[in-house]
């Protein structure tokens, strides 16, 4: 029923990227009945078949309530009210509290903060615990959140470095919803565990569509998980299209990529030494 879901995303023509976002945020923690009303709250006409006849058959094996929404179309239908999208703004924003003039340097220099503050919240995107580094080489990538709520990135768990945008401007041409129906169809995997499909789910209703999918091929090397013939052909396609190595990233321990990881297991050995160094002279032991 997910896949369902999913399939009607990308068959809405007329539900804007807000509209996109809110629904898919939904379906990442697997709330499909609230999913599925949301969906037809942002909708503001009757779509066309055979889109509707799958959302009604959704709803109704999910047990929600179409009458109210079949009403509102007839209405605006009945009143020649002209056609419009409905919560139309591409803007997808994030991290609302940050200053847009901020450099990359400023927004890392304030996530480092965010990663040292214990009341911040944050869970792996890729990784695991303990390790420098992906099974693919990459960095580990963890959400960040900071207390109080208003700034929520994605950085790399050993530097600090912020990986996603403070804000992104969704792509709706038909290239971009292409990429971004792709990407949905990659993610789309049952055998994918689904902390880490929630997780690529809300990058892609974020607009952050290159940074889900390295998540996305990272967190398949990492897992293990299966690939059917259509997850792996959309992966491929939407890396040629963002011009992304997606065959290395889905190696494990590639040599070019593990080579960059043992740069940074030196890098954070010398800035402890640099630490342990600056402890001592302060008298204090390492």
């Amino acid at each position: 029923m997910r896949s369902d879901v999913i399939e009607c995303v990308v068959a809405a023509e007329g539900l804007s990227p807000r509209g996109v976002a809110s629904v898919l945020e939904l379906v990442g923690p697997g709330e499909l009945e609230l999913a599925v009303d949301q969906f037809l709250r942002c909708t503001g006409w009757r779509p066309d078949e055979p889109l509707l006849g799958r959302l009604l058959g959704l709803a109704r094996e999910l047990g929600v309530d179409t009458e109210k929404y079949l009403r509102r179309w007839d209405e605006r239908e009945a009143s020649g009210e002209p056609r419009g999208e409905g919560w139309w703004d591409p803007l997808a924003c994030r991290n609302t509290e940050l200053p847009l003039d901020w450099s990359q340097e400023e927004v890392d220099a304030y996530v480092s903060g965010m990663l040292e503050d214990p009341r911040a919240s944050r869970y792996l995107l890729t990784g695991a615990p303990g390790r420098p580094c992906a099974r693919n080489g990459t960095p580990v990538l963890c959400w960040v959140s900071a207390y109080p709520p208003g700034v929520c990135v994605v950085a790399e768990l050993a530097t600090g470095r912020v990986d996603s945008r403070n804000q992104v401007v969704v792509d709706t041409s038909p290239t971009g919803t292409r990429l971004r129906n792709q990407l949905l169809r990659a993610v789309d995997n049952p055998d994918l565990p689904v902390f880490d499909f929630a997780g690529v789910l809300d990058l892609i209703s974020m607009g952050e569509w290159a940074l889900a999918l390295r998540v996305l091929c990272t967190q398949v090397c990492e897992t293990g998980t299966h690939l059917t013939p259509t997850n792996l052909t959309n992966i491929q396609q939407a890396g040629h299209t963002l011009n992304i190595d997606t065959t290395t990233l889905l190696q494990k321990n590639p040599p070019d990529v593990m080579s960059k990881c043992s740069a940074i297991v030196t890098g954070l050995r010398r800035r402890v030494k640099m630490l342990c160094r600056s402890g001592r002279s302060g008298g204090s032991e390492c």
